[in-house]
């Protein structure tokens, strides 16, 4: 069910990405209160892999912001956080990965 949810949060937020290049706190906030959630059904990702999941992306992201102004937007850095408390640090880097791999493909 935590799934499912999560998965129509971020189709929400891409399309209001896409509209407005915004993500809205709330739904940010919203993924947060999933992955406090997902604590309990998923106990396979301890709370200290959650812990470095909000890390591992947002964090070089918000220092990259400090060195090249708006190279990401705050929304942007809070979503990551927030998806990596979901998905633990592992499934996060596969995810950035992937996404990294899959931009490129389309730049192509």
């Amino acid at each position: 069910m935590i799934k499912i949810l999560v998965t129509i949060l971020l189709a929400s937020i891409a399309y209001i990405d896409h509209k407005t290049m915004k993500i809205p706190n709330k739904l940010n906030l919203a993924i947060g209160v999933c992955g406090l959630l997902s604590c309990i059904q998923n106990t396979d990702v301890t709370m200290m892999d959650r812990i470095i999941g909000v890390l591992i992306l947002s964090a070089p992201m918000y220092i990259l912001c400090m060195i090249i102004p708006e190279a990401f937007g705050g929304g942007d850095i809070k979503l990551t956080a927030a998806m990596g408390f979901y998905l633990g640090w592992k499934r996060t880097l596969v995810g950035a990965y992937l996404s990294f791999l899959l931009g490129g493909v389309q730049a192509i």
